[in-house]
């Protein structure tokens, strides 16, 4: 059984700490698309035809040739999130 439906809600946001405004915009949120949707799968595609060796430096350099207007950190970010790492981890002396 759920919390929500044994207390109010008032009361379980008392209880954590949370404003009511922060409670609906979150779950609000939730419900939005993927704004990278586009732009992960593109990643993960360049990811795949490189056979997992491309870092974001270069997966950067493979979007913006295919026509992307997007920076090198958000390639960085969206690859974490994404679960995609090179290999090359730095000096392998």
């Amino acid at each position: 059984m759920s919390l929500k439906a044994e207390h109010g809600l008032d009361t379980l946001l008392e209880v954590a700490g949370l404003a009511r405004s922060t409670f609906f915009y979150h779950q609000a949120r939730l419900s939005n698309p993927d704004p990278y949707a586009e732009l992960k799968a593109a990643i993960a595609a360049a990811f795949d035809d490189n056979h997992g060796r491309y870092g974001h430096r270069r997966i950067h350099q493979v979007l913006i040739n295919a026509g992307w207007s997007v920076a090198k950190k958000t390639v960085l970010k969206l690859m974490r999130a994404l679960g995609l790492t090179s290999g090359f981890h730095g000096n392998t002396r």
